[in-house]
């Protein structure tokens, strides 16, 4: 997708600069997003300007104290540059190309900041954008609309359908959906009703009431919970739980329901809302035994209950990792600070040691299978619903 954006980008003011400021806002493209009046081929460019958001609207230097927003100014530029970017010829500019220098004073030393030119920072903002809209536009072409892709719902229903929006910190939520798609299908299936109106009402184990949402739109599917070959039924689960979330003014909410899921949840609120019950007790690696969750793990695989891992950040980790000298992952490649869905397990009762864990990320979408001996090596530990 290398064509010229600015008449596309007009045709879209024309929907939806709701303010006639002729320029959008975050609070616009939010509204767009969700817009099923917006014509598909729209939603990639929605996706690329709501990703790319304060680096170009910064393109044009247009804005006011009071007018924020991408404006015809700020798409041209942005028309530009992917246009030099294209043909391999973008401008080098000793006054933007060079690499800007300071010394920044702290109460314990002074540090040199380096920091991209302008020109970099222009160039970088242009290729992100038509990275982010080639993959909108992928996954709009290689996923279903429909709630469950299969006749049986059954069928669709499987871990490897929960994937988690990669700027979305609401892995306490997707690991939990994704466990119980792996122990207890049938119970996603009777979460939701679909309407005749094309909406979807949900009832959570664990909420009061039901929520009715419309149907994910294109740019939801991609910006959140990511479509995929199975059905949208991850996405209308992300979306009710959100409104739940937004209902109950999560202070990490945004402009859509999906983004009050942000901000993870150390009481592990998504196992609460699958199955309807506390979590109240944990399997800590520290303290537990080989042959106490061995014997929890199956007892909960058998019960259809839902089982999540967690990795805790250790101080000295963040700290490396904003000093670019960790990963943050494990020593076998885990995520620190991620929670995990559990989706079997094989006991071995001789050897509780040995033991077969599945682990799925639904970051990654990655199922990994590794003995309890080597869970204990890389993870806190487990989450269990009270039975």
């Amino acid at each position: 997708m290398t064509e010229e954006l600015l008449p596309i980008f007009k045709s879209l003011m024309k929907s939806a600069d709701k303010d006639g400021n002729d320029r959008l806002t975050e609070e616009e493209l939010d509204k767009a997003s969700v817009s099923a009046e917006l014509h598909k081929s729209a939603y990639p460019l929605v996706c690329a300007l709501k990703r790319n958001f304060d680096a170009i609207q910064k393109l044009s230097k247009d804005d006011g104290v009071h007018e924020k927003g991408i404006s015809v100014a700020d798409v041209a530029q942005l028309d530009l540059v992917r246009k030099q970017v294209k043909e391999k010829r973008v401008p080098l500019d000793n006054e933007y190309d060079k690499l800007q220098t300071s010394i920044v004073i702290t109460p314990i030393g002074e540090f040199l900041v380096v920091k991209p030119g302008n020109n970099y920072l222009r160039t970088n903002t242009a290729k992100n954008f038509d990275n982010v809209r080639n993959e909108a536009a992928d996954m709009v072409r290689n996923t279903s609309r429909q709630l469950f892709a299969d006749k049986d719902p059954l069928t669709s229903i499987k871990p490897e359908a929960v994937i988690q929006g990669p700027r979305m910190a609401n892995c306490y939520f997707m690991s939990a959906v994704a466990s119980l798609a792996a122990t207890n299908p049938k119970a996603i299936r009777d979460m939701i009703k679909e309407n005749k109106d094309g909406t979807y009402t949900v009832k959570f184990p664990g909420a009061d009431k039901a929520v009715t949402v419309t149907a994910p739109t294109d740019a939801e599917r991609f910006l959140f919970a990511q479509g995929s070959e199975h059905g949208t039924w991850p996405q209308v689960l992300e979306k009710a739980y959100g409104v739940l979330c937004d209902t109950w003014s999560n202070p990490w909410g945004g402009g859509l329901p999906q983004e009050s899921t942000n901000g993870g949840s150390i009481l592990h609120d998504g196992l609460r809302m699958m199955s309807g019950k506390w979590v109240r007790k944990w399997e800590n690696t520290l303290f537990s035994s080989y042959s106490s969750m061995d014997k929890r793990l199956a007892e909960s695989m058998s019960e259809g209950t839902p089982v999540t891992a967690y990795i805790k950040r250790e101080i000295a980790t963040m700290i490396g990792a904003g000093l670019g000298l960790s990963k943050e992952v494990t020593a076998d490649g885990f995520q620190m600070g991620h929670e995990f869905a559990i989706t079997a397990y094989k006991p071995n009762p001789s050897n509780p040691q040995n033991g077969l864990i599945t682990v799925y990320d639904p970051l990654k979408r990655e199922s990994r299978k590794i003995t309890l001996e080597k869970f204990f090596d890389n993870f806190s530990g487990l989450a269990f619903p009270d039975r």
